[in-house]
C-alpha cells in the first residue's frame, strides 16, 4: 500500500518504521521488497547507495514512475528472497521491510539473507509485533516473550483455532533469533502519525 502520493523529497515524511530505517543505513544498501519505492527513492535522494529488488514488476513500474516524478533515478531489480539474483557478500545494509511476516520459513530465509552481508554488515528488519495490521498473506506472528506471556494471561483464546485454521504460525521473536549467528537485537515500537499507527518490531542482525 502507498501511503505517501506524489513526489517524493529529501523532506516527505516516511512511516515511522522507513524512517528509523532510514536512520541505520550505511555503504551499499538493498532493499528487499521496496514494493512502490517510498523509502528507495528518499534514500536515494539522500545520497545512498542503494538498489531496491522486488518480485512485483507492476510495483517496479510504480515506484520508477514515483521517481521520475521525483526528478531522481533509482536502481532497481526484479528477484525473489529465496533466490537473490547478487554474489554473497556483496552489501554493507540489507532492508527486509514488512517481510518477514510473509514468508513461509523466516528463519531460513533470515540465515540465506544474511550471506548477501559483508563481515559486520547488518540487517535491518520490521514487521508487525503481535496481530497488529494482519493481512491475508501474513503467514507468521510475532511476539515479543514477554508480550506473548501477557497473552497467555489476557487474551480470548478462542480467536486462535480461527487463526491456526488459516495455517498462521506464532513466533517468539526471540527464539527465532537465538536461531541466527549474529548479534541480535529487537525492540517493539509504536509509531503513531496524523495519518497511520503501528506496532512494530525493529530488528537488527549484525553479522
Amino acid at each position: 500500500m502507498k501511503h505517501v502520493k506524489g513526489k517524493i523529497t529529501k523532506e516527505t515524511k516516511l512511516l515511522g518504521r522507513k524512517e528509523r530505517i532510514l536512520d541505520n543505513i550505511k555503504g551499499k544498501t538493498l532493499d528487499i521488497g521496496c514494493g512502490e519505492g517510498e523509502l528507495l527513492i528518499k534514500a536515494t535522494l539522500l545520497g545512498y547507495d542503494i538498489i531496491g529488488m522486488d518480485r512485483s514488476f507492476k510495483e517496479l513500474a510504480e515506484a520508477k514512475e514515483t521517481a521520475k516524478l521525483s526528478n531522481v533515478n533509482i536502481n532497481t531489480i526484479l528477484g525473489y528472497v529465496e533466490n537473490m539474483p547478487f554474489k554473497k557478500e556483496t552489501f554493507d545494509t540489507i532492508i527486509m521491510g514488512e517481510i518477514l511476516e510473509h514468508l513461509e520459513y523466516p528463519a531460513e530465509t533470515v540465515k540465506y539473507v544474511l550471506e548477501f552481508l559483508k563481515p559486520s554488515g547488518k540487517l535491518l528488519i520490521t514487521t508487525p509485533s503481535g496481530f497488529a495490521h494482519p493481512d491475508a498473506d501474513h503467514k507468521n506472528f510475532f511476539f515479543t516473550d514477554a508480550a506473548f506471556h501477557q497473552l497467555n494471561k489476557y487474551w480470548v483464546f478462542d480467536f486462535l483455532p480461527f487463526m491456526l485454521l488459516k495455517i498462521h504460525k506464532i513466533i517468539i521473536i526471540e527464539e527465532l533469533l537465538n536461531n541466527i549467528n549474529g548479534k541480535c537485537t529487537a525492540e517493539e515500537i509504536e509509531y503513531v502519525d496524523s495519518k497511520h499507527e503501528s506496532l512494530d518490531l525493529f530488528i537488527t542482525i549484525t553479522k
